[in-house]
């Protein structure tokens, strides 16, 4: 269902610093108003799944049992070191406070229990975590922070910080967008959190299985049309391929030999939950798939009447300004965000993704390379962010 009304999104700006600023536990006027988003990271320089598992999921089935938030979800990011970003809306304003220490103190008996013990050195990670930098933001944007010769200071491990949650109002269409983006996050966030508890996702094969099978529901979900999903897919790793270094050619080659040696076996299945999803026929699918394929065909029911009313707007254009956007563009923009961020979420890398964009496109071409880029300046809503 879609609000006239957008909460604090719609004060939201959209330029997104590069670095995440510490916040402090807002102190409310008046308790019983709508919460706003709270944020704590967690740096956590091992395995996260434990954390996870242990450390976050018990404390948000309690305040949800409770119904103290209205919202969570999460995301893993390396800025500063690694970490997860956790945020959780509260339902009343008055609520934040014991919100948050509930959290702390699971945290705290986490971190005592499994700390990480791999301590990240700021010398010698310096190079890895400048070229992350800058496949995101610019130079000018390093050196204002770090210094031309600087590296990046690493947040303490086994720590967190509540820090200020800035929505991306821009990459997922403008204030209306970014509510209903939030709500998929936190059904992102479930599902992940669910497969983690469930399945060996710390093997690589594992991890790929599911991640192809998520994409490939929500590609098939959103637009309905083979040649459109593998435009995508081609469009999707090329705008990642250029944001690294080198030539991209041996990579592909790679990719191909792999797909030649399972060819048979993702037409077979990734074929057929492609076909069964792009039809709507959920009840055709089953376990996570099903509720993960209902999921993907609500989401874009309300994203088309949205944009048919003109209300999702991204600055896609020569001049960079927000605009209304027509249904099929809405979704092609959206898909990028809302398929990176449940892999992120998954811990999929972004050559990871590369690799998976590649075998689904060849597989729903049946093994012909798309090598098109289908308005590729429409990635991310236009905003190129990555947070």
């Amino acid at each position: 269902m879609t609000t006239d009304s957008p909460t604090q999104a719609e004060n939201a700006t959209f330029a997104v610093t590069p670095v995440a600023v510490d916040a402090e536990i807002p102190v409310p006027e008046d308790p019983d108003a709508p919460g706003e988003w709270l944020a704590v990271h967690v740096f956590y320089s091992s395995n996260n799944h434990p954390l996870l598992v242990d450390g976050i999921a018990p404390v948000i089935e309690e305040l949800r049992e409770e119904g103290l938030i209205r919202r969570w979800f999460f995301i893993r990011y390396w800025m500063e070191g690694p970490h997860l970003r956790v945020r959780l809306l509260p339902r009343r304003a008055g609520d934040a406070e014991t919100i948050a220490k509930r959290l702390f103190k699971s945290l705290d008996e986490f971190l005592a229990d499994r700390p990480a013990l791999y301590e990240m050195d700021e010398s010698e990670m310096g190079g890895l975590f400048k070229e992350m930098f800058l496949g995101e933001y610019s130079e000018e944007q390093w050196n204002q922070l770090y210094g031309a010769d600087g590296n990046m200071p690493m947040r303490p491990n086994n720590s967190y910080a509540v820090m200020r949650y800035e929505p991306e109002v821009a990459r997922y269409g403008g204030p209306h967008g970014i509510e209903i983006a939030e709500r998929h996050f936190e059904k992102s966030s479930d599902m992940v959190l669910r497969l983690v508890e469930m399945t060996n996702v710390h093997v690589r094969s594992v991890l790929f299985g599911l991640a192809a099978q998520l994409m490939t529901v929500m590609l098939a979900a959103f637009q309905q049309d083979r040649a459109a999903s593998a435009a995508f897919l081609s469009t999707y790793r090329t705008y990642w391929e250029r944001s690294g270094d080198g030539d991209s050619s041996p990579r592909h080659s790679a990719y191909n030999d792999a797909y030649q040696t399972m060819s048979s076996e993702l037409h077979d299945h990734l074929g057929a939950v492609y076909e069964t999803a792009s039809r709507h026929d959920v009840e055709s699918l089953s376990g996570f798939l099903r509720e993960w394929a209902e999921h993907c065909v609500e989401l874009r029911t309300e994203l088309v009447d949205l944009a048919g009313q003109g209300k999702l707007e991204f600055p896609i254009g020569m001049d960079s300004q927000a605009g209304p956007v027509d249904a099929d563009t809405a979704l092609f923009a959206l898909l990028s965000g809302y398929i990176h961020m449940t892999n992120n979420r998954l811990g999929v890398s972004i050559i990871d993704e590369c690799y998976l964009s590649y075998l689904l496109e060849l597989t729903l071409t049946g093994g012909e390379p798309v090598d098109l880029e289908a308005n590729i300046g429409a990635m991310f809503g236009g905003t190129g962010a990555d947070r």
